[in-house]
């Protein structure tokens, strides 16, 4: 049973938003060449999603709707699209190929250009679906910055900018309007309006962004305007608590909970515990103090919610006399940074299949990371590596970054449940992938740290009004085209991993995951796929839709076409490239595929 349900599982989260995305967006591509071939009265014998073996299929009129095997694509098979058979002269006006080369280049053209527009229509209905996006409110600012220098402050909302000219205020509603201010005004002193906890009047900061390398490779501008320290991400609310026996431990806190509450006053982030938690043991209103708090790995929508209690005569005047993080270690919280939210081998889909069939499935088998092989698991606190103290996890990807051969070893003092123990773990080389999409090597254990940031309140962009969606659908199929046509250019410059190419099981997976993030995200890579597919179609080769248009278009320019000769190689040429790349794709694939789930 537990088998069949794992079957299930896969294709419910797998297969089913795969076949439904790629199923719409061909039947949009095809309607496209479909309907055109009508309007110029060609007829179409077959009009078919999929291929292969046809599984379903219906005549009407003159043309056999079908549903085939292969859900990978489909075709419009038009009367007269052979230009080795004779058409009778009396059904030349129904032939594609006896049409004048204008008709032709049209119906070519209907497939690609239908994928624009559809992406017009997705990203229209996104606007009046409502999408998430990250609200104006700023993250953690850290003294030293820029950003603190300049007078912004943690959790700090940012309302309007003005780049010191009156008539060119810009309100703004989220984070990506503001980061778009400062990336397009560089060396430019910007006056931000920003409201903060306590005050009455808004706060007028002037900042002046630095001219600096662009860190998003995939954009129409090498260098943008920043300003070093501003952000929206903030240090969640996740404790670790390494030692038991401590307050903290006692009064039932588990390593990396989440505390959600302090004596019911919320709690969001790392940076309102020190002030919530004295404030509610110095009140003396109540001779205990609750903490609710969630599981870390816990991240369904409605987690299930746990107490801690800690009562407030355990807690000297001595105690609450500490500043920030040393009044919180005192009662045996810490921030989870140096604390391990998960060691690389959690169990894949196919491992667990494996084991409800009966096969006998080592956890040690040869891919586990170096850290799970030496011992290393979740919770875990790393306080030193080589007998010098860890602070921080930037510690830690120091030390491991900066890893050579030669050493063997890294000697790891870990703490778990309150005691020290001693670890060997062997760095391996790892090959990944950069944040701006290059492949890098570097040595690696595999694990990953609990100090997870967590980006401000998001809020919900929605238009009722069909003009305004029907512009932003237009906006961003606009900004998509182009940022497609650059991540090509930045392939092709090899700034950008041949590696990220990425096939039909990518495809699969990203469908899958923006599937389980609602309806706004997975019509979104709906309308990015619409875009890639537009792109893809039109490049010049010969069996894609490119192809043909160039010789349609060569056929329009010298008056007559290209020799049957001449088109044969040409297409033997197109296939061979096409599933050159599609083998590559799917090499690259498996190879992600394989890395993700860790078989």
């Amino acid at each position: 049973m537990e088998a069949i349900a794992i079957i299930f599982e896969w294709l419910m989260s797998g297969i089913l938003p795969f076949v439904l995305l790629l199923g719409v967006l061909i039947f949009v591509h095809e309607l496209g060449h479909f309907s055109v071939a009508k309007f110029f009265g060609v007829r179409v014998e077959t009009f078919s999603i999929g291929f292969g073996k046809k599984l379903f299929s219906k005549k009407h009129g003159d043309t056999t709707y079908a549903l085939s095997l292969i859900p990978l694509g489909g075709y419009v098979k038009m009367y007269g699209d052979d230009p080795t058979k004779e058409v009778p002269e009396d059904q030349k006006r129904y032939s594609f190929l006896h049409q004048p080369v204008w008709p032709r280049i049209w119906i070519v053209a209907a497939g690609p250009l239908v994928n624009f527009f559809f992406a017009i229509l997705v990203f229209a209905i996104i606007a009046f679906v409502g999408e998430d996006r990250p609200g104006p409110e700023i993250g953690d600012i850290l003294p030293g910055t820029a950003a603190y220098e300049a007078g912004f402050r943690s959790g700090d909302v940012i309302t309007a900018v003005n780049p010191s000219v009156a008539e060119n205020t810009y309100k703004v509603n989220d984070y990506t309007e503001i980061k778009d201010v400062i990336e397009s005004n560089p060396e430019r002193q910007l006056t931000f309006l920003v409201d903060r906890d306590g005050e009455s009047e808004a706060i007028a900061i002037k900042a002046t962004p630095k001219l600096m390398p662009n860190r998003n490779i995939i954009s129409f501008y090498s260098e943008v305007g920043h300003i070093e320290g501003l952000t929206i991400l903030s240090n969640s609310s996740a404790v670790g608590v390494s030692d038991p026996q401590s307050l903290a431990g006692k009064a039932g806190l588990k390593n990396l909970s989440v505390i959600k509450s302090i004596n019911g006053e919320p709690v969001e982030y790392w940076r309102n515990l020190d002030d919530k938690l004295k404030a509610a043991f110095q009140t003396g209103a109540q001779s205990q103090v609750t903490l609710e708090y969630v599981d870390y790995q816990d991240k369904s929508e409605d987690p299930e919610m746990m107490t801690a209690t800690i009562d407030s005569s355990d807690v000297s005047a001595s105690t609450l006399a500490l500043e920030g993080e040393g009044f919180l270690n005192a009662i045996g919280i810490h921030e989870p940074d140096t604390f391990l939210a998960g060691v690389k081998r959690a169990p894949s889909l196919g491992r667990r299949f494996l084991r409800a069939l009966g096969f006998e499935v080592p956890e040690d088998i040869e891919n586990a990371s170096p850290a799970y092989k030496a011992g290393l698991r979740e919770g875990d606190q790393i306080v030193g590596i080589n007998g010098n103290p860890v602070k921080e996890w930037g510690d830690v990807l120091t030390t491991v970054g900066s890893f050579k051969s030669e050493d063997k070893q890294l000697d790891f003092t870990i703490k778990r449940e309150g005691e020290e123990q001693s670890l060997t773990v062997t760095p391996q080389m790892t090959t990944m992938m950069s944040p701006q999409g290059k492949e890098i090597e570097r040595f690696t254990i595999g694990i990953y740290s609990a100090g997870a940031a967590t980006a401000s309140p998001m809020f919900v962009m929605q238009t009722y009004n069909p003009i305004k969606a029907l512009y932003y659908g237009a906006y961003q199929s606009v900004r998509w085209t182009g940022l497609t046509i650059i991540s090509f250019v930045r392939l092709i410059e090899q700034k950008v991993s041949v590696k990220n190419v990425g096939g039909v099981i990518t495809i699969g997976r990203v469908a899958s995951q923006s599937f389980e993030m609602g309806l706004s995200a997975f019509l979104k890579i709906m309308g990015i796929i619409s875009i890639n597919l537009f792109i893809l179609n039109l490049l010049p080769i010969p069996v894609l839709d490119g192809g043909h248009l160039v010789f349609f278009t060569y056929e329009a320019i010298r008056g007559a076409p290209l020799s049957l000769r001449k088109m044969e190689i040409a297409q033997t040429v197109g296939i061979v490239l096409l599933m050159s790349l599609m083998l590559f794709a799917l090499f690259n694939d498996v190879n992600n595929w394989y890395s993700v789930q860790g078989w």
